[in-house]
């Protein structure tokens, strides 16, 4: 039986969540497994250990097979969800953030803080891999959220990037309250971030 609750509690439950494509599962958690509301997670394995397919349950972009999620309303109504590959419109960065519906000096302000600004007026296709990642999670940032779900949002930056969005996510948790759920492959990224790093491998939880 699919289930996906809404409830007044201060956090995320999964149950016994199994999800399969095509009759391979990839997503398998018998065991509980509990985000508190306003904490910061890490997701951690290699390539098609089942950090993704975890977020997208999470967002309500996919449905489990079995088991059953549990997600306060102030969380399912207030989320930004990051794929890997996020969407960029064709048009500059700067009106990319301001489609996110804030006015123009907020949307200067957040480039400068993501280091994009001397880029505004470029044509934002026109970036490079970990320009267009910051651009979209500075799209994201510009609005107020419960809950961030990102899927890999430094793997296109490099050092000095990595720590500078560490820093940014960690004045918006600060500012927020928010609860993160970050999906990397990159422990000093977990690290700066997050209060609690869970280990996947092949669709199951493990040991670090």
């Amino acid at each position: 039986m699919n289930e996906l609750h809404s409830i007044g509690l201060n956090s995320i439950e999964l149950n016994s969540i199994q999800k399969s494509y095509q009759g391979r599962t990839v997503l398998d958690l018998p065991e509980s497994l509990t985000f508190l509301q306003g904490n910061r997670y890490a997701l951690m394995g290699p390539n098609g250990s089942g950090k993704s397919t975890l977020l997208r349950l999470i967002a309500g972009l996919l449905t489990p097979d079995s088991g059953s999620i549990m997600l306060p309303d102030d969380l399912r109504n207030n989320c930004g969800y990051l794929p890997q590959t996020p969407y960029i419109f064709d048009t500059s960065v700067l009106s990319n953030v301001t489609l996110a519906g804030c006015d123009k000096k907020a949307a200067r302000d957040i480039l400068v803080t993501m280091g994009l600004s001397a880029l505004a007026a470029q044509n934002a296709k026109t970036l490079s891999g970990g320009e267009k990642q910051r651009l979209c999670l500075a799209r994201m940032l510009i609005r107020s959220h419960k809950l961030l779900l990102l899927d890999e949002p430094i793997s296109a930056q490099d050092r000095s990037s990595v720590e500078l969005v560490a820093n940014v996510l960690e004045t918006y948790l600060k500012e927020t309250d928010c609860t993160l759920i970050i999906a990397t492959h990159t422990p000093r990224f977990a690290e700066l971030l997050c209060c609690e790093i869970i280990h996947l491998e092949n669709g199951k939880r493990s040991e670090a």
